[in-house]
């Protein structure tokens, strides 16, 4: 009873601190800790006890209450949602009837990762539901609370409620629904939240075990592309950096951060709503286009008054190089059509791939680097294409290469770019510019427009070529090509281009590009010799050993492995050689048959240089001789007879009137074939044979290896 008494005394100045200590727990809405709530369940099975002695000692005293000592005062229990009241503790008439205790509600601790913050539970709200409450009831007097022993099994203790939580607000970085917070059945979540796709794809079960992160809080990130550049880092001359001007800016060779670039600068720096625009358009475009066949954006000053675009530096533009008397003698018509083709690809991927349409496509907008390999630039004009077509009263673009349907204002769609791109076709092929006749705009308009004039196309022209050039450029959009059917036809005049007869271009066309629907223009020897054999079925076990001596060369796109490949120009030529090697007819196995023979015989060295013959030639005897194989005229002087002291004549082939021979160029005599040339030449002492050098020792396509 004495320590019964003292708990009495004690109890109005150890309430006040449990109440500011559980007031500060709901403030930060997290549980109390372990010592606290040992404390906080002592107290209570103290107040327990006190409370039955209380009730024994009032029965005895037929339920009178005495405010003297002599009785036990009333006792109020603060619990963890009660908040501190001014109420000193003494019971007033109107006292509510008694109730029942329930034990306070402990928030579950909750395990979180240190980089998020879980939202806040239903039930902590209800929880701040019932604290908003009880400050009502609590203001004018602290409520008398009696522990019932026969409701005790069935309430839960405050460590049975932080079990039944026990982290299940937080599974694997991802928060449960409010309704199984509360107790409601669980919900799938996966059929709740499904869209319908269609039924065209069925989308694989995704679990998101990522945290979860707040992105508003997070700062704002710039979009993807290229960094921004200070003026400060990029350096050029006004006067010695020159390099040209674009749509509407002039282009500056300059350095940045240690790298050659192409610098353009707007040609005002005070620009207007209309030119801010068309500079920020510019680059967005080219932020989003990386391609090897585009001009690479490395970045962009915006800053007022100092705004430029960097790119890459390339040596010189398509424009130049095939109207320089100097450079455009250089390229043959395969090398421009490779041209040809690196423009279409870059034009190919903006179409294709981020659906752009360039509006000024031309030969002064296609740079070529130091490997000469064709860029496609100067996307001022340039517009992402999001509907079917365009219609813009202002032509853009420049009108020699402009579609028709643009200079009218009509309607127009990625197809403006392919008539662009067969005006450069013919540009190619002829370096020549287009309607360089015409010099006043109004009978431009009208000639392109209404009359539907084109550039004329030389007669000597590939039909392939031709036929590209003129679907290209046709008056009506619907029948242009699509840039993929353009490198499709591009690469049937790159075989065009390269093997001269029809019979040797139909075979390289039916098995290297038909079946893949891209040009293979180089071939391993492996699937060369395997499609000769399916050729050649009724000869199994035929040699092909001397063939791929005269074919095989070292690939130049490999480089940690060396592969033995077989190139269109290298085909051509060995067909110019000896004849039809491929076909499948007896005239095919019997060109294969006489390779085997000359192969075979010690004075023929195949296809070695003037030099290397003259070297081999040296240390021999007087009447020694060779025969090699010319490349300089295959067609019509496929041999070349070299003797000692430096004489070098060729031997010339003879096809008239169904007869085949050959002569040794200026003189008279005529033989059927080149063994009988050897054995009765009576122009020449051929008298020993030059030796070849081993296999081993000797490269015949290398001219260092003797």
């Amino acid at each position: 009873m004495k320590r019964f008494f003292q708990l009495l005394f004690r109890r109005r100045s150890e309430q006040q601190l449990q109440q500011q200590q559980t007031n500060t727990q709901q403030n930060k809405t997290q549980q109390p800790p372990p010592q606290q709530q040992q404390q906080q369940q002592q107290q209570q099975q103290q107040q327990q006890t006190a409370n039955n002695t209380n009730s024994a000692q009032s029965n005895n005293s037929n339920g009178v209450n005495k405010k003297d000592g002599s009785n036990s005062p009333q006792v109020t229990t603060p619990s963890s949602s009660s908040p501190p009241t001014g109420n000193s503790g003494k019971e007033t008439s109107s006292n509510p009837p008694v109730s029942t205790f329930t034990p306070g509600i402990i928030s579950p601790k909750h395990t979180t990762p240190p980089t998020q913050t879980p939202p806040d539970s239903p039930r902590n709200q209800n929880k701040h539901n019932q604290q908003q409450t009880q400050p009502q009831q609590q203001t004018t007097q602290t409520p008398t609370i009696i522990v019932d022993k026969q409701q005790t099994p069935t309430s839960q203790t405050p460590q049975q409620n932080s079990n039944n939580t026990n982290d299940n607000s937080f599974l694997n970085g991802a928060h449960k629904s409010p309704s199984q917070y509360l107790g409601a059945p669980e919900i799938d979540n996966k059929k709740s939240t499904r869209k319908s796709n269609g039924g065209d794809y069925t989308p694989l079960d995704f679990v998101d075990s990522s945290p979860k992160i707040d992105h508003n809080s997070l700062p704002k990130r710039k979009a993807s592309g290229p960094p921004e550049i200070l003026p400060e880092e990029i350096e050029y001359d006004l006067k010695n950096d020159f390099l040209g001007q674009g749509s509407f800016g002039s282009v500056y060779k300059g350095r940045c951060r240690g790298q050659e670039v192409a610098v353009k600068v707007p040609r005002k720096q005070k620009l207007n709503l209309y030119e801010l625009t068309s500079f920020r358009h510019e680059v967005k475009i080219m932020s989003k286009i990386f391609h090897p066949n585009v001009v690479l954006f490395l970045g962009a000053c915006t800053q007022s008054g100092k705004m430029q675009i960097v790119t890459e530096l390339c040596a010189t533009d398509l424009e130049k190089l095939l109207h320089n008397d100097r450079t455009k003698k250089e390229f043959s018509l395969f090398r421009r059509m490779q041209m040809a083709k690196d423009a279409a690809l870059g034009m190919n991927w903006l179409h294709g791939i981020t659906r752009i349409v360039h509006n000024d496509l031309k030969t002064a907008n296609l740079l070529v680097d130091i490997n000469l390999r064709v860029k496609v630039t100067d996307f001022g004009f340039s517009q992402i294409k999001e509907g079917e077509e365009f219609q813009d009263k202002a032509a853009k673009g420049t009108p020699l290469w402009m579609a028709p349907e643009v200079m009218m204002g009509n309607p127009y769609n990625e197809k403006a770019d392919v008539y662009s791109f067969g005006i450069i076709l013919w540009e190619i092929l002829t370096k020549e510019p287009p309607y360089a006749h015409h010099k006043d705009y109004d009978i431009f308009f009208n000639a392109v427009c209404n009359e539907k004039e084109r550039p004329p196309i030389p007669i000597d022209t590939l039909p392939s070529l031709r036929h590209l050039i003129q679907t290209c450029w046709d008056h009506n959009p619907q029948n242009r090509p699509s840039f993929s059917e353009i490198l499709f036809r591009l690469n049937e005049i790159l075989i065009d281009c390269a093997i001269e007869f029809d019979d040797g271009r139909k075979f390289w066309k039916d098995h290297f590009l038909v079946p893949k629907q891209e040009l293979q223009e180089e071939v391993e020897w492996v699937d060369f010799e395997k499609t000769l054999k399916s050729l050649h079925s009724q000869h199994p076990g035929f040699d092909y050993l001397p063939l791929k001596e005269l074919l095989v060369q070292q690939s130049h796109q490999t480089v940690q492995k060396q592969k033995q490949v077989v190139t269109m120009e290298r085909f051509d030529k060995v067909m110019k050689w000896f004849g039809s090697f491929f076909e499948a007819s007896q005239q095919g196995m019997t060109v294969l048959e006489n390779i085997n023979k000359l192969s075979a015989k010690t004075w023929f060295h195949g296809d070695i240089y003037r030099e290397q013959a003259t070297a081999r030639l040296l240390k021999a005897p007087e009447g020694s001789f060779l025969i090699r194989l010319s490349s300089t005229e295959p067609k019509t002087c496929p041999f070349t007879l070299s003797m000692k002291n430096n004489q070098h004549r060729r031997i010339q082939l003879i096809d008239e009137n169904n007869f085949t021979g050959f002569k040794i160029q200026g003189k008279t005599a005529v033989y059927n074939s080149l063994f009988e040339l050897v054995e009765k030449c009576n122009d020449y002492s051929l008298l020993v044979a030059c030796p070849k050098f081993s296999q081993e020792s000797f490269n015949p396509y290398d001219p260092f290896s003797e």
